[in-house]
């Protein structure tokens, strides 16, 4: 892998979304200057990157490991289509254990959306792909099942909710940054 170290200055969010254009992917710490209240919140480098950067954003915790199972989250959103594809992508490459997750309060429903999944992931001939359909909480069963299953990489869309609830409640996706304990890859 190749990288090239340059030292910028100017506002770090915008920068880095400059940057990123002419790059597949941006990696980054989960905790900045916030670290000690990481439960409360991530960095204001990255929660202003999570929504303004063009490509997907690998978010890291402090403690990194080998990255031995994948876990998607999967709604059938435009988004976490995108995901869908991230996710393929790495585990073929990779030939790791793919977990399809959907959070849905209706199981026939959750199951007829992973299906879809399925589907398009067909093609990639996975030999290690599960499935789980789970109600409740989307950010918190997420990270739930990512610590029950013993995953080491989550993948998910980006946000796909109204701003309105986001501004009130966090999103998904933030919600499921702030608490997990191994990596985020979010598709943009």
């Amino acid at each position: 892998m190749e990288y090239v170290l340059e030292k910028e200055s100017g506002n770090p969010v915008d920068m880095i979304c400059d940057k990123a254009r002419l790059a597949d992917m941006v990696m980054l710490g989960a905790r900045g200057e916030f670290a000690k209240w990481s439960d409360k919140m991530l960095g204001a480098t990255l929660e202003a990157l999570t929504r303004l950067c063009i490509k997907p954003i690998f978010i890291s915790p402090k403690e990194f490991r080998d990255i031995q199972k994948i876990m998607v989250a999967y709604d059938g959103s435009e988004h976490a289509s995108k995901a869908l594809a991230l996710a393929a992508f790495f585990t073929s490459k990779l030939d790791l254990p793919l977990l399809l997750l959907n959070v849905n309060d209706s199981d026939q429903a959750g199951k007829q959306i992973l299906q879809e999944a399925k589907d398009y992931l067909a093609p990639y001939k996975l030999s290690k792909l599960e499935e789980e359909v789970v109600t409740g909480d989307a950010a918190e069963k997420i990270i739930e099942i990512s610590k029950a299953r013993k995953v080491d990489l989550i993948i998910m869309g980006s946000y796909g909710h109204s701003r309105i609830r986001e501004a009130i409640l966090g999103s998904t996706t933030v919600q499921a940054m702030r608490n997990a304990t191994v990596p985020v890859l979010m598709a943009r």
